[in-house]
């Protein structure tokens, strides 16, 4: 009809609207600070029928919303330390479909690290303030597909604090340690650049590409390393140098430098995950590609 009535709840959460032309109408609840489980803050039903001398009843599941901000670390050469990832993976036995967080990847385009995510937004859900207020704890993972999702037990178990409150989640990633090789043309103390491409498979439907580390040398063995924190999975490495005296650029490339590797899923929340050490990566000027590595 075009008309619009608004009123407030009672203690009891109850609205009623008394007197109302016969027709359809929508329904809509919004409060401060609240949210539904789907993550809208202002949900409505439409559709709704008010006969003559009859009650339409209309039920919202309406409660506090809060946020998890997930930082990451991760463990190497005898050293915890801080690091980034690109998505996060929230689920809830009572929620439905798992949400997700953080900057979308896009195929062929290397992922967007940050050093934070908060559960703000999220994928599907733009208008989401937050998470909703369940009693039943939520599991939290980095990753985009199945195949990284590493869901591990938290103490105290993960529950959301409510009105705009935070927790911060410290989530580990299991590094990649690269020792690379310096032979045949490789100036000693050369720095490498060390790109991951991560293999479609595992509920993840493309390649995706990490952004280049650059190596740095490790007194210990007097060897150049590159340290790359992922999520769980199948990668190939690329490893590039450029010769300084001509400015000629070599590389190993994803398909023999060396072959496909896994990465294991960290097992605790809280102790250091083990980084993986690769075989050496060889680069020389006798058996490596000319150019650079995909960027």
């Amino acid at each position: 009809t075009g008309t619009t009535s608004r009123t407030a709840t009672t203690t009891s959460g109850c609205a009623i609207f008394s007197a109302l032309p016969v027709g359809t109408y929508d329904v809509q609840v919004s409060k401060a600070g609240y949210m539904d489980p789907a993550g809208s803050a202002a949900p409505t039903q439409t559709g709704q029928g008010v006969f003559a001398g009859q009650v339409t009843d209309v039920a919202f599941t309406y409660d506090r919303w809060g946020t998890f901000t997930a930082t990451f670390f991760s463990y190497a050469n005898g050293a915890r330390f801080a690091t980034q990832a690109d998505r996060l993976t929230v689920t809830n036995a009572s929620m439905g479909a798992a949400r997700k967080f953080g900057t979308p990847r896009v195929a062929g385009q290397p992922v967007a690290l940050r050093s934070s995510i908060q559960t703000v937004g999220g994928d599907g859900s733009p208008s989401s303030p937050g998470l909703f207020t369940y009693s039943t704890p939520y599991g939290i993972s980095v990753g985009d597909c199945t195949g990284e999702n590493s869901f591990l037990a938290y103490t105290p178990a993960l529950t959301v604090p409510p009105l705009n409150g935070d927790r911060t989640v410290d989530i580990p990633l299991t590094a990649v340690d690269v020792p690379l090789d310096f032979v045949q043309g490789v100036t000693a103390g050369t720095h490498f650049d060390v790109w991951l491409q991560r293999s479609a498979g595992g509920g993840c439907t493309t390649t995706v590409l990490y952004p280049g580390v650059t190596s740095t040398r490790r007194t210990s063995d007097n060897m150049e390393h590159a340290v790359i924190p992922v999520p769980p999975g199948t990668y190939d490495l690329c490893a590039h140098y450029r010769r300084a005296s001509d400015g000629v650029d070599f590389n190993k490339q994803f398909t023999d430098a060396p072959s496909a590797f896994t990465v294991s899923a960290p097992t605790s929340a809280t102790a250091n995950p083990p980084p993986l050490v690769l075989a050496t990566a060889t680069v020389n000027n006798k058996n490596s590609n000319k150019g650079v590595c995909p960027s």
